[in-house]
C-alpha cells in the first residue's frame, strides 16, 4: 500500500511541475473554441433537466442527465422530508421513437437514511442501491420530457418498492 501511495505522490509531483510549463510559445495564443468545433462534448448529446416526485430521490429530487446515443449518466439533489440526498444513476434507454423504455441502476447517497420495507423492517445506512424501470417520453430535439418509473431500493437486508413521476426539459445538440 505504501508503494502505491508513493507512486501516486511521485506522479502528481511531476504532473504539477509539468503544469507550470507554458503550453504555447510566447508569440502564440491558445486556440479559441467555438460552438462549431467538432470536438465538443455536447455534439449529438441530449441534456435533460427535470423534477421527480417519489422516485430515486425518495420524496422529491431535481436531476440533470447527460445522454449520448441512449446511454447516459444522471445526478441529482433530492429531499426525504428534511434530509438531503444525492441520486447517482447509469441510464439506458431503448426505443427508436420518442417513446422509450428506460432502465437504470445506481445509488442514493444520504446521511443516515432510514429505509423501511413492506414488513416494517428498518435499517439505517448512508446509501441505498436503487434502479429505475419504466416509460420515458424523450423528444428527438428539444422540448417537454416525461418519465413514469418503478424505482425499488435495496440495502443489505431491505427491499422497498417505490415509483416516480418526472417532468422537465430536454435539449439535443446536433450541431
Amino acid at each position: 500500500m505504501k508503494k502505491i501511495l508513493l507512486i501516486i505522490i511521485f506522479f502528481l509531483a511531476f504532473k504539477t511541475a509539468d503544469a507550470q510549463r507554458r503550453p504555447f510559445p510566447p508569440n502564440e495564443s491558445p486556440p479559441v473554441f467555438s460552438d462549431s468545433d467538432n470536438s465538443s462534448l455536447l455534439k449529438g448529446a441530449t441534456v435533460n433537466a427535470y423534477g421527480e416526485l417519489f422516485g430515486n430521490g425518495f420524496l422529491m429530487s431535481f436531476n440533470g442527465e447527460y445522454l449520448y446515443s441512449n446511454v447516459g449518466v444522471r445526478a441529482g439533489i433530492g429531499l426525504y422530508f428534511i434530509v438531503p440526498n444525492i441520486p447517482l444513476m447509469l441510464v439506458l434507454n431503448t426505443g427508436k421513437t420518442e417513446h422509450k423504455f428506460e432502465t437504470s441502476i445506481g445509488a442514493v447517497l444520504a446521511p443516515n437514511v432510514v429505509i423501511r420495507d413492506v414488513f416494517r423492517t428498518q435499517t439505517t445506512q448512508s446509501y441505498a442501491w436503487t434502479a429505475a424501470i419504466g416509460y420515458r417520453y424523450q423528444p428527438r430535439k428539444e422540448g417537454f420530457m416525461f418519465r413514469l418509473t418503478f424505482t425499488p431500493f435495496f440495502t443489505d437486508n431491505i427491499f422497498r418498492f417505490s415509483g416516480g413521476i418526472s417532468v422537465g426539459h430536454s435539449t439535443t445538440y446536433n450541431n
